[in-house]
């Protein structure tokens, strides 16, 4: 994410790039000078309701052009709340999975509704 981050900022505004990260990982994201936080308590429904609310938050107030979701839970959660904006003001969606979800041993049935999911457009 930080690399991220810098590359973009050569390329555009710096306060054009906001980042969004759980309030534990704050720290570790040290090219954005004032990333947003939400309470993630751990991989549970609170987090993802958090981290819904906190997003949804952000598209309304920032009405960014381009959302970059990282990770199964954040691509997910934010490819569903990028539909409960107006249309005029719903960003274009950029996925980047990690299949960390994916590549877990577990049953059968449930890597391919993990795949299922995080496939969503």
């Amino acid at each position: 994410m930080n690399y991220l981050i810098r590359s973009q900022q050569q390329t555009s505004h710096p306060d054009m790039i906001h980042a969004l990260v759980p309030y534990s990982q704050k720290s570790e994201l040290t090219a954005a000078s004032a990333p947003l936080t939400f309470r993630h308590t751990g991989r549970n429904i609170r987090s993802l309701c958090a981290l819904a609310l906190r997003l949804r938050e952000e598209l309304v107030s920032f009405k960014p052009e381009i959302l970059h979701l990282h990770s199964t839970f954040a691509g997910f959660v934010g490819r569903i709340v990028a539909l409960t904006v107006p249309r005029s003001m719903r960003p274009k969606v950029v996925y980047c999975p990690h299949a960390w979800a994916i590549q877990i041993r577990v049953a059968e049935c449930w890597t391919v509704r993990i795949w299922r999911v995080t496939s969503l457009q």
